[in-house]
């Protein structure tokens, strides 16, 4: 059921996703809130045909910090590494 009014995106066409990196950045703040929506997103992802080892995880203490985790995951060679920005 939708819940804001607007209709899904078409679907990904085959392949469209075979070649990407995908970095989530999320904090470590507000655990339970910010948990829940990096899942969400992960399982958008998978379901959009991102293949799981394509999708990295970057955690930063807070909000201050996404901006420079973001820029930097955004430089070349970054985005393959998970761990902490």
């Amino acid at each position: 059921m939708m819940k804001s009014g607007y209709d899904a995106p078409a679907g990904p066409k085959d392949g469209e996703f075979d070649d990407v990196q995908i970095a989530l950045v999320a904090t470590r703040w507000n655990v339970e809130i910010v948990d829940a929506l990096v899942e969400g997103a992960r399982e958008c992802l998978l379901e959009w045909g991102v293949a799981p080892e394509s999708i990295v995880e970057h955690r930063v203490p807070g909000a201050f910090e996404l901006p420079l985790a973001a820029s930097l995951i955004a430089a070349p060679g970054i985005a393959q590494q998970s761990g902490q920005a």
